[in-house]
C-alpha cells in the first residue's frame, strides 16, 4: 500500500498529492521544506502531521524488524562459514572421513557462498539501521 499525503492550500488553488513512499528517506532539509508546505494547509495540518508521524513510527518500526531478522542471518551464514572454512582447510568431515576432490571443490564453492551471503547480510543489517536512525530523527522533527 502507498501512503499518500495530500496537501491543499489558498483554498483549494493550490494542491500536492506526497506519496509517502517515494518522498522518505530524504534530509531533514527536505522534510523541513515539507512541514513548511503542510503549514499552508492550516485547517488540515495537525491531521497531516498526525499521519507523517504514524508513517514515519511504521517505517521505523519495519527497519526495526528488518535489521533483526538481517542480523539474525548473518550470524547463521557465519557460522556455516566457519564449519565449512573448517572442512576446507583440514580437507576433512566433522567425523573425520577425508573429503574427496569432488567434495573439497564442493565445499570451496560454499564456501564462497556462505562469505557473499553474510556480508550481504551485514550490508543489509547497516542500511535498515540508517533508515530506522533517519525515522527516528524525523519523528524527533515533527
Amino acid at each position: 500500500m502507498m501512503n499518500t499525503l495530500n496537501i491543499t492550500w489558498n483554498f483549494g488553488k493550490g494542491r500536492m498529492q506526497i506519496l509517502l513512499d517515494k518522498f522518505f528517506p530524504s534530509t531533514k532539509k527536505d522534510l523541513k521544506k515539507l512541514l513548511k508546505i503542510i503549514s499552508l494547509d492550516w485547517e488540515h495540518e495537525t491531521e497531516l502531521k498526525e499521519n507523517l508521524k504514524v508513517y514515519f513510527q511504521e517505517q521505523k518500526t519495519v527497519h526495526e524488524a528488518a535489521k533483526k531478522e538481517s542480523a539474525k542471518k548473518h550470524l547463521e551464514f557465519r557460522q556455516r562459514e566457519a564449519d565449512t572454512k573448517e572442512m576446507v582447510t583440514t580437507k576433512k568431515h566433522p567425523n573425520g572421513v577425508h573429503l574427496s576432490e569432488d567434495e573439497l571443490k564442493e565445499e570451496k564453492k560454499r564456501l564462497a557462498f556462505y562469505k557473499a551471503t553474510a556480508r550481504d547480510y551485514l550490508l543489509r543489517y547497516k542500511q535498515h539501521e540508517k533508515e530506522e536512525k533517519q525515522f527516528s530523527e524525523y519523528l524527533k522533527l515533527l
